[in-house]
């Protein structure tokens, strides 16, 4: 009896452990069939922790093992319920509420699994004692024992990592205000693209950071969801200049004035501007517009000049599409790679043409000791500002060809980086302006402070930049 209830409370403490990973991969995966996602863990879980406990017991404890007769296995599958259901109980106490449905279906699992496991070690002591056999299965038990072991590391090891992030201070508090971010107020999903803007919208925008106001402004789109921009007063535009970029281009933080396109066409009336940018985009989004063939529907007049904001290092990331970028927004972003001859090829999006690897990424953002140590995948190498100057070229030859008479600039916003997209692009004769040294990205003239985007002096300095380019 003695062994008996031993047996049971270790095989209790074995489905605890069992249960408790299930609900934790259940909270972890979010699924909306918890009996899909707890109950075939908490199966191996069982099976795998009763044949080590006992091959364990057996060996060095000199128990007699669990291979218990036929007329004792659901007795003790029973107990052993018993036990788990208390440990189990106790622990949620402290924390979530356990409804009677779920009592039931603990208690009916922990039964079966323990049954079917105690039936496994008894079909095992009734197995044929070859040696052969026999250091198979010792070897199934001593990988099983090590990937229980590497769990509990794990374990362990996140567990410390969640209470150091509630040790460390609590950093800034930002806020919107304004229906810039209500839902369907002003941007949507795009299945090309991964997102847009909607037409023909004028929200109230307004950037708080620790209760400090950054800017209060309004941001207009036109019929296409472009962002709106304004003109030379009595102006009478030839000529059409498209925009391409992110929030840079787009104007975040600025009236639709104060944006690189308006402040281009008040310098350069003869222009009238098209913004494409939209916070978030990468160099992706410029290739995969051009690559649909809208534009020369939407444009309208003669387009002689594209404007390409490359921001260097923060694009190669959303082309690449890294951990952080995938898990914060742009997991439906077109996804690219290069072909044999170096050509920038569409394979979908992020999680229709690299799922394993975005999968991957969804299940390391999520712990602890990643968020911890601040750690980001893939690490930036040639191969992606390859990628990105790839896709450069090919958007500036269709851009060209799609717009005869064209040409397309590149304008290198001057962040910290060692990329050498832009160099590989020159190699390619591809139009770069490099602004100048005297412009200060990080001066409280050209940025928001606490926010990092550029003011709308900084947006008056880029567009004087190209306006003098095309002169």
């Amino acid at each position: 009896m003695k062994t008996l209830v031993t047996n049971c409370l270790c095989l209790a403490a074995i489905n605890f452990a069992a249960l408790w990973l299930g609900e934790a991969w259940l909270e972890w995966s979010s699924t909306r069939h918890p009996a899909g996602a707890l109950l075939p863990l908490h199966l191996a879980v069982s099976f795998a922790g009763t044949l080590v406990w006992d091959r364990f017991s057996k060996t060095f404890l000199r128990m007699p093992g669990l291979a218990i007769h036929r007329e004792k296995t659901l007795p003790a599958a029973a107990l052993t319920a018993v036990f788990g259901v208390v440990y189990y109980a106790t622990a949620v106490a402290l924390g979530t509420r356990l409804s009677p449905g779920r009592m039931i279906l603990v208690v009916g699992w922990q039964v079966s699994a323990t049954w079917l496991s105690l039936l496994v070690c008894r079909q095992y002591e009734a197995w044929p004692a070859t040696r052969r056999q026999k250091a198979v299965l010792a070897r199934v038990l001593a990988l099983t024992g090590g990937l229980l072991s590497c769990a509990l590391l794990i374990g362990v090891v996140e567990t410390m990592s969640f209470l150091l992030l509630k040790s460390k201070p609590p950093g800034p508090v930002t806020a919107f205000e304004g229906d810039y971010l209500t839902q369907g107020a002003f941007y949507r999903h795009d299945d090309d693209l991964g997102a847009a803007l909607e037409p023909n919208r004028n929200v109230h925008c307004r950037r708080l950071i620790d209760g400090r106001q950054i800017w209060d402004v309004h941001y207009g789109t036109d019929e296409y969801g472009r962002r709106r921009t304004t003109m030379k007063p009595g102006s009478i535009p030839e000529h059409t200049a498209v925009f391409f970029g992110c929030s840079y281009m787009f104007g975040e933080g600025a009236e639709d004035s104060e944006t690189i396109p308006s402040q281009f066409c008040e310098l350069r009336p003869e222009y009238r501007a098209v913004n494409y940018g939209v916070p978030g985009y990468g160099t992706q989004q410029m290739l995969a517009l051009l690559e649909s063939g809208i534009l020369p529907s939407q444009t309208g007049g003669s387009v002689r000049l594209g404007v390409y904001l490359y921001l260097p290092e923060i694009h190669e990331a959303r082309v690449v599409g890294d951990m952080d970028v995938v898990n914060g927004f742009a997991a439906d972003f077109p996804y690219y790679y290069m072909d044999q001859n170096g050509s920038p090829v569409r394979a979908g999006s992020f999680v229709s043409g690299r799922p394993w690897s975005t999968l991957l990424y969804s299940v390391l953002g999520k712990s602890n000791t990643v968020s911890l140590l601040g750690l980001n995948f893939p690490r930036r190498s040639s191969r992606h500002f390859q990628l990105t100057a790839a896709t450069i070229c090919r958007a500036r030859d269709l851009f060209q060809k799609q717009f005869p008479g064209s040409k397309l600039l590149v304008v290198r916003y001057p962040l910290p980086s060692h990329s050498s997209t832009v160099e590989i692009c020159r190699s390619s004769n591809v139009s770069i302006i490099e602004l100048p040294a005297e412009f200060d990205p990080g001066a409280d003239v050209n940025v928001h402070r606490g926010d990092g985007h550029p003011t709308p002096t900084a947006n008056r300095f880029v567009a004087e930049r190209i306006a003098e380019a095309v002169e």
